[in-house]
């Protein structure tokens, strides 16, 4: 799932260097998310969000953002031909999901 592909899946300490904010981290270090924070966000539950979601929708609102978009796009290849062992097709499914979901509300 979306855990074993950004703590211990193929890429998870894969550094990398975000766009906007020159930040080097990893798909774990990205994952330290305090979860319960999360949960308490009142668009999950007026949009019907799951954990998974929430957790997905808070990771693409951060540096990982540029490795799913690389992943997406296949560029910039630089980028892509780091992460291209781990597509993180669990997160970016559950990722489209929650976008659907809070476009609704």
């Amino acid at each position: 799932g979306m855990r074993r592909e950004h703590c211990s899946g193929e890429c998870a300490k894969t550094p990398f260097l975000t766009t906007n904010s020159k930040i080097k981290t990893t798909p774990e270090a990205e994952w330290r998310v305090t979860v319960d924070d999360l949960m308490k966000v009142p668009l999950r539950k007026e949009a019907g969000l799951t954990e998974a979601e929430v957790i997905a929708l808070n990771l693409y609102t951060g540096p990982m953002y540029r490795v799913y978009n690389s992943i997406l796009r296949r560029m910039p290849e630089a980028v892509y031909d780091q992460f291209k062992a781990n597509q993180f097709s669990t997160t970016i499914h559950v990722l489209a999901s929650a976008v659907q979901k809070v476009s609704r509300v």
